[in-house]
């Protein structure tokens, strides 16, 4: 919980030093997400992005730390992935050196997974979107197909991995990915519809003002036209950390 904990900090501390407000920090059954308001800059949003995934680093290092203190570094310099539950029940350093061992690798999972894992509405995602406005220089309707498109793509892959490893038995934390799949697949299948439809003004993300084109009028060829594009109050964002 702890580690939710501060990942969501980094998101909620990040946002507000770049002129943003919190609302509140939320943990899940998936993981947990801050409701934050939006910065002034894209790329300020590319930061509050950034900065959850980043706390993981630490925090393994300071994990490892803990391993390699009750452990002598007798067990080498890595942790061992396997709980063996003699030694978690052997001693008090035995329980800490399986404890830190296993938060060592859950801190550098969520670090790949919520960073390099394009898959909107997860930070990848976010990280992926904003970088195709700022750096590869797309529009933001042509960046909000590219990810929802790309989140479609790996949420399949999720949750049919997740379905074979039900029927193999081969599927360890599957249920959980196919959990974290179907999420994932929901929100970019919404977040395709609205660029499709030309109303990405009420897309929590993509509706925010930073990530309009420069000058926009609510044209309907910018994917911010559109019927329904009336109330250009953007809802708070949601930033995610979520644990396969």
């Amino acid at each position: 919980i702890q580690t939710y904990n501060q990942h969501e900090y980094g998101h909620a501390f990040t946002n507000k030093k770049l002129g943003g407000n919190v609302e509140e920090i939320v943990l899940w059954p998936l993981g947990g997400y801050a409701v934050c308001g939006p910065t002034e800059a894209l790329s300020g949003d590319l930061k509050v992005a950034l900065a959850g995934p980043l706390t993981h680093i630490p925090m393994a290092c300071i994990w490892w730390g803990v391993y390699e203190a009750v452990t002598e570094g007798n067990e080498g310099v890595w942790p061992g992935w396997v709980i063996y539950l003699d030694v978690l029940s052997d001693s008090v350093a035995g329980f800490f050196q399986i404890l830190s061992g296993e938060a060592f690798y859950m801190n550098l999972i969520l670090l790949c997974f919520n960073l390099l894992i394009p898959a909107y509405p997860l930070d990848g995602g976010r990280i992926f979107s904003a970088s195709l406005i700022l750096y590869f220089r797309l529009s933001p309707l042509k960046a909000a197909k590219i990810s929802a498109g790309t989140a479609l793509f790996l949420s399949t892959g999720m949750m049919l991995y997740a379905i074979y490893g039900f029927f193999t038995g081969t599927g360890g934390s599957g249920l959980l990915l196919g959990l974290v799949g179907a999420f994932v697949f929901s929100s970019s299948y919404e977040l395709w519809g609205l660029a499709k439809r030309n109303q990405l003004t009420n897309h929590p993300i993509f509706g925010r003002e930073c990530y309009r084109p420069s000058g926009d009028g609510g044209s309907t060829t910018d994917g911010y036209g559109g019927a329904q594009a009336e109330d250009d109050a953007v809802p708070a964002q949601t930033d995610s950390a979520v644990l396969a």
